[in-house]
């Protein structure tokens, strides 16, 4: 829901002043019209660095346990959770970056360099993958999977800022238009898109 207090609600994301020139060379080849509004992922690399900084640091806090030797089972925790997060934050670089630019026509996706291009009329479902659970962010959108008619799956990150995510309004907007299904998805809804 969007507060009509605020002077932005409604509006949609301002697109790119310039698309990347590859993107702009398939969406004019493929005929997909006016650029509307786009999405840049997260950088995996900063992503990476994160998860292993905070690894580091639960490896420290391991170490200083284990050298006081107190609280052997706090340590094994926090060893477990220093791997496990460590090995998470190399799956980061795998995601690699990631984009979606929203046309008038169509949608271009960029995922690790590679483009792809959908017109919305060849978009069955866009699925709303929700976060479940008690947090903050229970009932909120992570990430939406477009589905085009020949089965690819096309991941866009959800960016919930303050509860309402504009790029992620229209995109719905524009696949409904389309002919397409907006889906519930996520813990609420059954498992995740494979």
């Amino acid at each position: 829901m969007t507060d009509p207090s605020r002077p932005d609600a409604g509006a949609a994301p301002p697109p790119a002043e310039q698309p990347p020139v590859r993107v702009a060379e398939l969406a004019t080849a493929q005929r997909l019209g006016d650029l509307v509004s786009c999405r840049q992922g997260a950088n995996p690399f900063a992503n990476a660095v994160a998860g292993l900084a905070v690894a580091a640091v639960l490896f420290g806090v391991t170490m200083a346990l284990a050298l006081l030797d107190v609280a052997r089972g706090v340590a094994a925790a926090t060893f477990a959770g220093s791997v496990v997060i460590a090995f998470l934050s190399l799956f980061a670089l795998l995601a690699g970056f990631t984009g979606a630019y929203l046309y008038t026509g169509g949608l271009v996706h960029r995922r690790s360099g590679r483009l792809s291009a959908v017109r919305w009329p060849d978009v069955t479902e866009l699925l709303l993958w929700r976060a479940g659970g008690r947090t903050r962010l229970a009932g909120r959108p992570l990430c939406y999977h477009v589905v085009t008619r020949s089965g690819r799956r096309l991941p866009i990150e959800a960016h919930v800022g303050e509860g309402r995510d504009a790029f992620g309004e229209l995109l719905e907007q524009q696949v409904r238009q389309g002919g397409g299904q907006v889906v519930e998805s996520g813990p609420y809804a059954g498992p995740p898109p494979p």
